[in-house]
């Protein structure tokens, strides 16, 4: 079964009232799902429509090594886990993507320190997909449990890991004879001293508002119940705060072709 999609992502930081950084990216997946006995294939094909001009140059060469996970094959079991199928794909794939990146911006140590670091973290992939969130989106709908966790990554606090919880709710729809699935759910820091350290360390002297974390989570699903399969559309709305005044939109969402 093949769903295909156009995914655009927006992505903002606010900083006192003012946008300091806005970011927008339109993709068109190929998603082919594939029924096991005790678990699902997914795999994803994705192509780059429409990129913002911020940043050029970086977001080119970003671009470029995202390219590298272009086709994704993942094993989901049914309660949502999932892990990498083509490892040893994808890594070979790395090969003629540093040459590209190589060709195009030059060779020298700090771009081939930058491709070192590439490589190593392609060892663990798994841990790329399990943390990004527009995969989250994507899968999270193969799991029936009423209500699970997960680890993601801070969007403002970089390297630091929150623990987000999810609550299902398949009966969003009901009363307009639609069928909807809500996700909801918020988060915290997994070590909020560490978080609050950083923030009061490296930030607050910039904002003098002190530290007030937050992070909330929706998506909502359309999906046709008798069809099976895929959902049709899906929106996703994530909002991360640091303190008053310091925080981070990410908006997801999913259009069916």
């Amino acid at each position: 079964m093949e769903q295909r999609y156009k995914v655009d992502t927006r992505n903002s930081i606010e900083l006192k009232g003012i946008n300091i950084y806005q970011d927008s990216k339109s993709q068109e997946w190929s998603v082919v799902l594939e029924k096991k006995e005790d678990s699902y294939i997914v795999v994803i094909m994705r192509s780059t429509l429409y990129d913002s001009d911020a940043e050029k140059n970086l977001k080119s060469l970003l671009n470029m090594v995202e390219d590298v996970y272009a086709r994704i094959a993942l094993r989901v079991s049914r309660n949502g886990e999932m892990i990498v199928d083509n490892r040893t794909e994808i890594i070979n794939h790395w090969e003629t993507i540093q040459e590209n990146i190589m060709a195009t911006f030059g060779c020298d140590d700090e771009m081939k320190t930058f491709c070192e670091n590439v490589r190593e973290g392609l060892d663990n992939i798994d841990h790329y997909v399990k943390r990004n969130m527009i995969f989250f989106v994507l899968l999270s709908t193969f799991s029936r449990r009423e209500e699970f966790e997960f680890l993601t990554d801070s969007f403002l606090s970089v390297g630091d890991s929150i623990k987000v919880n999810i609550k299902r709710n398949e009966s969003a729809g009901e009363s307009a004879g639609k069928d909807i699935l809500i996700h909801e759910g918020r988060a915290v820091p997994v070590d909020l001293r560490q978080m609050r350290g950083k923030y009061d360390d490296k930030v607050f002297q910039y904002i003098g508002s002190p530290f007030v974390y937050d992070f909330s989570f929706i998506s909502r699903y359309e999906y046709d119940n008798q069809k099976g399969g895929m959902f049709d559309n899906a929106v996703c709305n994530i909002y991360e705060q640091m303190s008053d005044g310091y925080s981070f939109k990410n908006r997801i969402e999913f259009i069916s072709l």
